[in-house]
C-alpha cells in the first residue's frame, strides 16, 4: 500500500478525524433538512397552481360559452364533459347573489357566502380538502357574473411530494457523503496526519532524551516546512525539544563536574586523616572520639607506631597493645 493511502487510513481512524467528519455530515444534513422544508411547500405549491390552470380553462371556456348564449342544457352538456376528465371531479356556477345555476359532479366544500369581493377578485377562493382541491373563480372582470367553484383531484399531489422528497433526500445524501469525504482527505493530509505524526514525536522525546543526546532523532516535525499555524507548532516543538536537550547534556556536564570534584575532595581529605576519621567527617558528625573504660598505659618506643596509628583505628590500637 503506498505511503499516502497509508496516510489516509491513519487520518480516517483517528478519533479526532471520526468526530470531525461525524459534526461536518451532521451540519450539512441539518442545514438539507432546514432547507428542504420551504422547498416541499414551495412543490406543493406548484403542483397546486397546475390544478388551478386546468380550472382556468375550464373558467375560460365557461365565459366563452355565455358570450355565445348557449343554452343552459348544452352548457351542462359540456360541463359533463369536462368532469368526465380526471383532473376536474365537479363544478358549480353561480350567480353573485348566490342562486345556482348548474352544479355538476362533485359537490365544492366552498360556499357561495365565503367569497367576498367577487368584483376585485379573479381567483378569490382556495381550499384544499384531503385529495380534493377546491377553487372558485369570479368572471365579473371579463364581463360576466357568475361565480364559478371547480373542485379538482388532487390525490397525486402527496405521491408526487412524496417522490420529490425522496429525490432531495437522496440528491442530500450525495452532496453530503461527497462534501465530507472530500473535507476529510484534504483535512487528512493538511492536519489530522501532521497532528498525528506531532503526537508520535511527543511520545519518542523521552526515549530520545534518555539516550543523553546520542541518538539522532529522526522527528517528522523536523523533516516538514510548512508556512501555515500548524507549521508553526512543528518548529515551535523543534525549539523545544532542541533547548530542553540542551538543558540536560548542561545539567550531566555539571553533575560529572561536581562529582570530580568531590572524589577529590575525598582523596584529598584521606591524605590528611584516617579514613575512618574522614568517613565520619563526609557523614556530617563534629565530635569525633572514641572512649574505652579500662586503659593500661605503656611507656615504651614502638618502632613504626605513628605510621601504624595513621591506618588503624584507635579500638584497633588498644586491641593490638593488649595482645
Amino acid at each position: 500500500m503506498s505511503s499516502p493511502i497509508l496516510k489516509l487510513f491513519d487520518s480516517f481512524q483517528a478519533r479526532l478525524s471520526r468526530n470531525i467528519t461525524l459534526w461536518i455530515f451532521a451540519s450539512l444534513v441539518v442545514i438539507e433538512a432546514i432547507i428542504l422544508v420551504p422547498s416541499y411547500y414551495r412543490e406543493k405549491q406548484d403542483l397546486l397552481n397546475d390544478l388551478e390552470e386546468v380550472s382556468e380553462a375550464v373558467v375560460n371556456s365557461s365565459t366563452r360559452w355565455h358570450e355565445e348564449s348557449m343554452s343552459e342544457a348544452e352548457l351542462t352538456r359540456k360541463l359533463e364533459n369536462i368532469i368526465s376528465e380526471p383532473v376536474i371531479k365537479g363544478v358549480a356556477i353561480y350567480k353573485p347573489d348566490g342562486q345556482s345555476l348548474v352544479m355538476e359532479g362533485e359537490l365544492p366544500a366552498i360556499e357561495i357566502s365565503e367569497i367576498e369581493n367577487i368584483k376585485d377578485c379573479q381567483l378569490c377562493r382556495r381550499r384544499l380538502v384531503g385529495n380534493r382541491y377546491d377553487v372558485a373563480w369570479s368572471t365579473h372582470k371579463q364581463g360576466v357574473e357568475k361565480i364559478i367553484v371547480i373542485r379538482h383531484d388532487a390525490s397525486e399531489i402527496q405521491p408526487q411530494l412524496n417522490r420529490y422528497i425522496i429525490g432531495i433526500a437522496g440528491l442530500v445524501l450525495i452532496i453530503s457523503v461527497f462534501v465530507t469525504a472530500t473535507t476529510m482527505i484534504v483535512l487528512g493530509v493538511t492536519v489530522i496526519y501532521p497532528i498525528l505524526r506531532l503526537r508520535d514525536d511527543l511520545m519518542a522525546v523521552g526515549e530520545t532524551l534518555n539516550h543523553n543526546g546520542q541518538q539522532h532523532p529522526n522527528f517528522y516535525a523536523m523533516s516538514v516546512q510548512r508556512r501555515d499555524e500548524l507549521g508553526e507548532v512543528l518548529q515551535a516543538f523543534n525549539l523545544m525539544f532542541k533547548r530542553v536537550s540542551w538543558e540536560i547534556t548542561e545539567r550531566k556536564r555539571a553533575e560529572n563536574k561536581v562529582r570530580a570534584e568531590q572524589e577529590k575532595s575525598d582523596r584529598l581529605l584521606l591524605n590528611i586523616l584516617p579514613e575512618p576519621i574522614a568517613k565520619q567527617l563526609k557523614e556530617g558528625k563534629s565530635n569525633i572520639a572514641d572512649g574505652f573504660t579500662e586503659v593500661t598505659i605503656l611507656f615504651a618506643d614502638i618502632v613504626g607506631f605513628t605510621k601504624l596509628s595513621e591506618k588503624i583505628s584507635p579500638q584497633e590500637i588498644v586491641t593490638l597493645l593488649n595482645e
